[in-house]
């Protein structure tokens, strides 16, 4: 019993245990591509709370849906944006229980280590395996320095109609780049 009260009152004193997330939804205007999908989505995951892997943009209907652990205001999505060409619109706080399933089954089916300080001389191959994300639902994680980051994100993305989730950590190795991709594991 003794435990009990000292669990709630443990939990009164600290209201960040009782923390939920919030869902939040937001037009999005000049959206055009995978790249334009990616950008937005980079933008968003710098904001506190937002949780990079649960963004998703719908290119189709110029929404964005995104969860955070921090209250998220329009003023502050304007801020974000006002520099980017995008306008941003309409937030909304939506029911989690709307969401699309996050909880997808992803299986590693490419793992690609490039020891190379001239990443343009794999351009082919980037945009090949942009080609093989768009077909399915899937996501990416590509690591390298961060002067490359648009580099090697443009055969990947550019162009695209097709979202493409990916996941960029910059490097402090100048001449090695890694990639991964991820399908959606195929349903029984």
């Amino acid at each position: 019993m003794n435990r009990l009260i000292l669990l709630l009152g443990l939990m009164v004193a600290s209201p960040g245990l009782l923390a939920t997330e919030r869902v939040y939804q937001a037009n999005v205007e000049g959206m055009v591509c995978a790249f334009c999908a990616y950008s937005v989505s980079r933008d968003l995951a710098g904001l506190p709370g937002v949780d990079a892997d649960l963004i998703e943009v719908d290119l189709a209907d110029g929404k964005v849906t995104f969860q955070s652990a921090e209250p998220v205001s329009e003023e502050t999505l304007l801020s974000i944006f006002e520099k980017t060409g995008y306008r941003v619109s309409g937030l909304t706080e939506i029911d989690a229980d709307t969401l699309v399933d996050n909880d997808v089954d992803y299986q590693l089916v490419l793992s690609l280590t490039i020891r190379e300080s001239y990443p343009s001389k794999f351009e082919a191959i980037f945009e090949s395996v942009g080609a093989l994300a768009a077909q399915s639902r899937s996501k990416m994680v590509l690591t390298a320095p961060a002067m490359y980051e648009d580099d090697l994100l443009k055969p990947i993305l550019l162009g695209r109609r097709q979202v493409i989730k990916i996941r960029f950590v910059p490097a402090s190795d100048e001449e090695t780049i890694q990639l991964q991709l991820f399908l959606a594991a195929a349903e029984n």
